[in-house]
């Protein structure tokens, strides 16, 4: 975990190697977004990982971005895993500077 919050960005994309491919952490819960037909084809192994190595409560699937159309991929979401809250609490440190 990231010291000092509860939610973060594990993989953003062509930044960390994987293009298209977006996985955010809120707590227990995670979410994850694949934006081309790359990206897409390793989703499942994807979250197979993060179940082996975080042992989340859920994985989201938020395909909803309209980009998705551009590779001919449906926009949708859908529960990967578990099943997410309607709300998730999380905690961010705030440091004061003088």
């Amino acid at each position: 975990m990231v010291a000092g919050t509860s939610a973060y960005r594990l993989i953003y994309g062509e930044s960390d190697g994987i293009p298209s491919l977006i996985v955010d952490r809120y707590g227990d819960h995670w979410v994850v977004q694949t934006l081309s037909q790359g990206a897409e084809k390793i989703m499942e192994t994807i979250a197979a990982l993060l179940r082996e190595l975080f042992q989340p409560l859920s994985i989201l699937l938020r395909n909803d971005l309209s980009v998705r159309s551009l590779e001919g991929l449906p926009q949708e979401k859908k529960v990967l895993h578990g099943e997410p809250p309607a709300l998730v609490e999380v905690f961010e440190e705030t440091f004061a500077t003088g």
